[in-house]
């Protein structure tokens, strides 16, 4: 049969060169569209490096001046209220645990500071710095686990910290000490010329992604200092297993309203960690992406109806070459067989002249970067962060998307026409 599909093919060279033709396109045109959507999606899936389903953030506020029980001599900065207002909040009975996070200090805080390092003496790294109030479950909290052979997030919380102690995450840890056993060690920020900072291990703990799309994972996690300014202090609560989210807030607000008041704090403001997430991301340009999302879908399913719709007629007009067949005995299915290997042939040759083409493009220009603003990292991790299983990756995904609607547009006319009357056929040719 092979045979005989490379002769009806060459027989059939004209035609089928404006098929390639448009397959070829279609294949440059699907790596355009589908490139950035892939790299994006699979960004937004890769695991956070937390549990941010069953957290909520609550907010704090000071009262207005004029407010009933205001005290004009007791400091906003009160480290007894916060304590005492942490201490409030783990006593509700749907309450697994809380933390006290000072100064926005939440992943996506805008208090968050990154703080560069070099590497090997040549490679400079980004990165984020949290702060976290120790003893006070942070990491429980979180859900931040340590990694095998580290300190747990038990341990970690329980810690003796001094002021220069850190725990950093493992991408980091693996891009300052590749040989292994960072805790313990000793790391210096870069040096411009307004002196650095020496910290020193203590933990680490498995890769957190500030952002859900953000690939950067290297974060390092320092203590909090009793003089720091408060700034907008947040309570971080995590609810007990099985509790529905909504129901809770539902249930909460009221009790916090009522209960979360000591000096001049109130705790007004309850959020899903989840929808601070999204809210987050729709400021920085998840609107623009759905929007990229919906336009690569409507011109995708546009090229697919072209494509099918083309394979169809081009199909539909072998009513001669179908008759010939059957009277010379062929089956249906062999028929069938053959149609739909002609056009997987032609679909794959397209595809690889398509992807060497864009290959081209790849070398020179880069493949897509998802919504990273930054350049690439070295450091970076998963597939699409490697140049060729990141080409071969999304390659793979445009030839399956190219046969599906290449076969459909060939196995539905090809399934009528391998029932038809030889006698019938050749008689009306």
């Amino acid at each position: 049969m092979f045979r005989l599909i490379i002769k009806n093919l060459w027989h059939r060279r004209l035609r089928n060169g404006w098929l390639m033709a448009e397959l070829i396109l279609v294949t440059i045109v699907s790596w355009v569209i589908i490139d950035p959507v892939v790299v994006d999606t699979y960004d937004v899936n890769r695991p956070l490096g937390y549990d941010a389903d069953r957290i909520c953030l609550i907010g704090i506020s000071e009262l207005d001046e004029e407010a009933r029980g205001y005290d004009p001599g007791r400091g906003w900065s009160n480290r007894e209220d916060l304590t005492s207002l942490l201490n409030r909040v783990r006593q509700h009975p749907q309450i697994e645990s809380a933390t006290l996070l000072r100064n926005e200090v939440y992943f996506y805080a805008s208090s968050d500071l990154n703080r560069s390092f070099t590497v090997d003496d040549s490679i400079d790294i980004q990165v984020n710095q949290t702060w976290f109030d120790p003893n006070t479950d942070f990491f429980a909290t979180y859900g931040i686990k340590g990694i095998e052979g580290a300190p747990s997030a038990e341990k970690l919380d329980r810690m003796a910290y001094g002021p220069s102690d850190i725990v950093i995450t493992n991408s980091f840890a693996k891009a300052m000490f590749p040989e292994g056993d960072a805790i313990g060690k000793n790391i210096v920020t870069k040096d411009y010329g307004y002196g650095s900072d020496s910290y020193h291990v203590v933990g680490i703990v498995e890769d957190i992604r500030p952002k859900s799309y953000s690939r950067n994972t290297m974060a390092m996690l320092k203590l909090t200092n009793d003089n720091d300014n408060i700034g907008s202090p947040h309570l971080l609560i995590r609810v007990r297993p099985g509790v529905n989210m909504n129901n809770f807030i539902a249930d909460f607000r009221p009790w916090m309203l009522k209960e979360l008041k000591v000096g001049n704090m109130s705790c007004r403001t309850i959020i899903p960690y989840s929808k601070r997430n999204a809210d987050v991301e729709y400021q920085v340009g998840g609107n623009a992406i759905t929007l990229k999302k919906i336009l690569a879908l409507f011109f995708l399913i546009n090229l697919a109806l072209g494509v099918t719709g083309t394979f169809w007629l081009q199909t539909r007009t072998r009513s001669q070459d179908v008759g010939i067949m059957r009277s010379f005995g062929a089956t249906p299915s062999r028929i069938r067989t053959m149609l739909l290997a002609e056009g997987t042939m032609l679909t794959v040759t397209a595809w690889l002249i398509g992807c060497i083409i864009y290959l081209q493009w790849g070398i020179h220009e880069g493949l897509s970067n998802g919504r990273e603003v930054q350049w690439p990292s070295p450091f970076d991790t998963g597939w699409v962060c490697s140049f060729w299983p990141h080409f071969f990756g999304v390659s793979a995904i445009v030839l399956a998307l190219m046969l599906a609607v290449v076969m459909l547009g060939v196995w539905l006319p090809a399934r009528k026409l391998s029932r038809i009357d030889p006698v019938d056929v050749l008689h009306e040719n």
